[in-house]
């Protein structure tokens, strides 16, 4: 049964491929978390509305600043010998917009400022040097976490193109590479591996995504959760594997998605990271193992050398069976069986047949 032939949860970028629909209230949860929304924002969408931001607050403080300008203004007597404007060398409201700029951004001139005279203009004066102060932090902050974006360094985390089941210590076991580009190590970097397929229930509900938890192992280096060379993923097909009972034949036709996650911390900034990628069934290569990457054509070098061009690379297994896993299972037992047996046989008559068997 074939749900979603083209459609995958974990597209191979690792962006997760999910659209709430029909989400009340939507764009105001979003303004609610506005500094989450500004993060999530693109980069052109981002700039514009810093753009935007500091143009709108020039013009709004630059209208104060007139109204200011012509209430002191108004205020002028004709006799007065020591009338003072409320500020100083502004004739008309272009040079109002200078000033309301030069105050935001701290250039400060000199040829304008506000005089003593004017009480409004001078509480004018600190309200829009502790906004514009504001603003440049929040501008500055915001930039700097998009830039340390855990999601830049997940770019930088490789999955193989295609997965691997073949034979591995007698066992079945479902394979996926992963390397890190980088030299910065990961900690404490777990991987984790999901079953995404349709699922019916004893009560007879249908479950269109049901996750199903893959056990994971890194036989390569147990201790090797930093990545210093690409390891290999393996899950061992087992009793309590999704794949117990799919052959070959079956996993042509069979619509399942297989998601790993990377999860980790950066050793280098101490903040957290997850790198995702997904296989289908038609990426899935049965009988197939990865190639190896360490390059043995300069074993005395000053490095061991890593050839990242055989990281997809992957060779035909010959002993890998074309046959489930629960087939398998019950081959090798009974092939046991019927060995233990000839052997008991032997033994109790003193053959030699008994110690070829071992």
């Amino acid at each position: 049964m074939t749900l979603f032939p083209q459609t995958r949860l974990v597209r191979k970028s690792g962006r997760c491929n999910v659209k709430a629909c029909n989400m009340k209230h939507r764009r105001l949860q979003f303004f609610l978390d506005g500094y989450t929304s500004l993060l999530e924002c693109k980069w052109h969408l981002l700039i514009f509305i810093f753009l935007v931001s500091f143009v709108m607050t020039w013009i709004l403080f630059s209208l104060m600043w007139y109204g200011v300008y012509n209430w002191h203004q108004n205020q002028k007597r004709d006799n007065a010998v020591n009338w003072k404007p409320c500020i100083l060398n502004v004739k008309n409201f272009e040079s109002i917009i200078l000033f309301s700029i030069e105050t935001q951004t701290t250039i400060g001139y000199g040829s304008r400022d506000v005089s003593e005279e004017c009480s409004l203009g001078v509480f004018l004066l600190v309200v829009q040097s502790i906004f514009g102060a504001m603003l440049h932090a929040l501008i500055a902050g915001t930039i700097l976490a998009k830039i340390q974006s855990p999601a830049k360094r997940a770019k930088t985390v490789l999955f193989s193109k295609q997965a691997c089941i073949c034979l591995e210590n007698d066992e079945l076991c479902f394979m996926v590479r992963v390397g890190n580009l980088r030299r910065s190590e990961f900690v404490g970097a777990t991987v984790r591996a999901l079953f995404l397929a349709h699922k019916l229930t004893a009560e007879g509900d249908f479950l269109p995504h049901h996750l199903h938890e893959m056990a994971i192992s890194l036989p390569e280096s147990k201790v090797q959760n930093h990545l210093w060379w690409p390891a290999t993923i393996i899950h061992r097909i087992n009793e309590s594997s999704p794949l117990f009972g799919i052959s070959p034949e079956i996993l042509k036709d069979s619509d399942f998605e297989i998601v790993i996650l990377l999860e980790g911390g950066i050793a280098s900034t101490s903040m957290a990271f997850q790198g995702r990628t997904s296989f289908k069934p038609s990426e899935i290569k049965w009988g197939y193992r990865f190639s190896p990457m360490f390059d043995r054509r300069n074993p005395f070098g000053l490095h061991h050398e890593v050839n990242f061009d055989h990281f997809d690379s992957v060779r035909l297994d010959a002993t890998s069976p074309m046959m489930s896993a629960s087939d398998w299972y019950y081959t090798r037992n009974r092939n046991a069986d019927k060995n233990n047996f000839i052997r008991q046989r032997c033994v109790s008559n003193g053959s030699v047949l008994a110690m070829m068997l071992d």
